[in-house]
C-alpha cells in the first residue's frame, strides 16, 4: 500500500494538517471553527493574514470562533494562530467530494490511488472527484477493510473503520453441538451495548454471550480504542451439515461481515481433546477450550483410542503435541 502518494499525506502531516478543529477540511463555502481561550483567532494563508469575519460563542471550555472567509481569499492549506497554538486546515473546491475516515491509529487508507496513515486520532482524510471509489484500509493488527464508495460533488462523508476479526473456535462444527465463533473488535468510538444481527439458515440461532450471568440477558460493550473479544454462540441444528455462509451485521458500526462455518459429523481428535469437559465428561464446543493439565491426563488414557466425536484413533503422536501446546501455554 506504500504508494508514492503516500509521500503527499506524510508531507501534509510535516507541515502540521491538525485534527484539533472541528473539520480539516473544508469547502470553500465553508466556514473554518476553532476553540480557544478567549483570545481572537488570526488566520494565513502562507505568510499572508487575512481579516475574517469571526463570530463568538462562549462554551463551558473556552469560546468557540467562526470565521467567514473574503471573496478573494484562495484555495489551499491554511493555518490559524490563537497565543502560543497553530492550528492548519484545507480549503477545496466545491465541485469536489471530502472523505474523513475515523480509525485506529497507524491504519493505512487508499482511495483513488491515494495513501494515508491514519494519525495519533485515527483520522484519515481524502479529497477526491465525485463518481465511485474502493476504498481500502489495513488495521496495524493486520486485518483489512474494502468499501465502495459513491461520492457527489460538494458531499463531505464520514465513515466509522473497526478492526473486525471472526474466529471460530475449531475448525469445524458438530450437528446439534452449541458452537462458538469469537469476534475480536477494535472500535474508534465507544459502544456501550454491542449488538449484532445475523441472518441465519433455517433451524439456526445465536446469541452474544454477555459479560453477566449466562441467563441475564445483558450486552457487552466495546470501548474505543480497546481489543474487545465478543462471544458469539451458535446453535446448530442436528441435521446441519456442509458449509454455511452466514452475513453478519453490526448496526452500531454500520459494518459487515461474512462468518464461513462448517458443520461435519465428526472432529479431529485434538480438536476433541481441547474441548472436553473434563467434569461432564463431554464436548464443550460453546468454549473457547485449550490444553489444560486435566484434559492432557484425559487424553494420556486414550491413545489408541477414537476419542468420542472423533474422525480417528487418538495417536501418542497426537499427545505429543497436545503436551508440547500446553508447556507453551502462559
Amino acid at each position: 500500500m506504500k504508494t508514492p502518494a503516500l509521500l503527499g499525506g506524510l508531507l501534509w502531516a510535516a507541515v502540521g494538517l491538525a485534527v484539533e478543529l472541528p473539520q480539516p477540511v473544508l469547502f470553500v463555502n465553508e466556514m473554518v471553527e476553532v476553540i480557544t481561550a478567549g483570545e481572537t483567532p488570526r488566520a494565513f494563508h502562507g505568510a499572508r493574514e487575512y481579516e475574517l469575519g469571526w463570530s463568538a460563542e462562549p462554551l463551558a471550555e473556552g469560546i468557540r470562533w467562526r470565521g467567514s472567509f473574503p471573496p478573494d481569499a484562495p484555495l489551499g492549506p491554511w493555518y490559524v494562530r490563537t497565543g502560543g497554538t497553530c492550528f492548519s486546515f484545507l480549503r477545496v473546491p466545491a465541485d469536489r467530494a471530502i472523505l474523513l475516515l475515523r480509525g485506529i491509529p497507524g491504519m493505512e487508507c487508499e482511495a483513488a490511488g491515494e495513501a494515508r496513515v491514519a494519525d495519533t486520532t485515527g483520522l484519515c482524510w481524502f479529497v477526491l472527484p465525485p463518481g465511485t471509489h474502493l476504498l481500502h484500509a489495513e488495521f496495524p493488527d493486520g486485518n483489512e477493510v474494502e468499501r465502495e464508495l459513491t461520492l457527489a460533488a460538494g458531499e463531505r462523508r464520514e465513515l466509522v473503520l473497526a478492526s473486525l476479526e471472526l474466529e471460530p473456535v475449531a475448525p469445524v462444527a458438530l450437528p446439534g453441538h452449541p458452537f462458538l465463533v469469537v469476534l475480536r473488535v477494535v472500535s474508534p468510538v465507544d459502544v456501550p451495548t454491542f449488538t449484532l444481527a445475523a441472518e441465519l439458515p433455517p433451524g439456526w440461532e445465536m446469541r452474544i454471550r454477555g459479560p453477566c450471568r449466562k441467563d441475564w440477558p445483558c450486552l457487552p460493550p466495546v470501548y474505543a480504542g480497546v481489543a474487545t473479544e465478543i462471544e458469539l454462540v451458535f446453535e446448530v441444528p442436528p441435521d446441519a451439515l456442509g458449509t454455511y455462509r452466514v452475513p453478519l451485521h453490526i448496526p452500531a458500526l454500520d459494518d459487515r461481515l461474512i462468518l464461513e462455518l462448517a458443520v461435519a459429523p465428526c472432529l479431529d481428535p485434538m480438536d476433541v481433546v481441547r474441548h472436553w469437559d473434563v467434569e461432564a465428561e463431554d464436548l464443550d464446543l460453546g468454549s473457547q477450550g485449550g490444553v489444560g493439565f486435566a484434559q492432557l491426563l484425559w487424553a494420556a488414557a486414550q491413545v489408541g483410542k477414537r476419542l468420542p466425536y472423533s474422525c480417528r484413533t487418538f495417536t501418542q503422536k497426537d499427545l505429543e503435541a497436545l503436551a508440547a501446546e500446553w508447556a507453551s501455554e502462559d
